[in-house]
């Protein structure tokens, strides 16, 4: 039987598509790679990843992702305005590593997909 890495403080790496590499712990900070190329992420921008390599392919809804990125106290419009920040600083850092693939997608009003595949390596 596989354990689900999102159920342990162990490190995991997720490839998502076919170059790049995640590198976390769940609730942490984290880091992207390819062979040439490694780019750390600050605790809310994995985070956002962390969420999205739960379920590639899956449309997330603003609320949802939101919640990761601010306390429960910022106001809702506050929330979105840093998860569009967090989201433009990811797929910004993924074009860097592969500038030949679109990661992420937004759907309006509705939220964000990653649109990779991901696959779960143990480390």
């Amino acid at each position: 039987m596989t354990r689900d890495p999102f159920l342990s403080d162990e490190p995991y790496r997720f490839m998502i598509g076919t170059c790049v590499y995640f590198d976390a712990v769940i609730g942490a900070a984290g880091d992207l790679r390819n062979p040439a190329r490694r780019t750390m992420l600050d605790s809310r921008t994995a985070q956002i990843l962390n969420e999205f390599v739960r379920a590639p392919g899956t449309l997330l809804n603003f609320e949802r992702l939101a919640a990761q990125t601010a306390s429960r106290d910022t106001p809702e419009p506050d929330r979105l305005v840093e998860l569009a920040r967090v989201v433009r600083v990811l797929r910004q850092t993924l074009r860097s590593i592969d500038p030949s693939s679109i990661y992420i997608v937004r759907m309006p009003r509705l939220g964000y997909a990653l649109i990779a595949p991901v696959t779960v390596i143990r480390m």
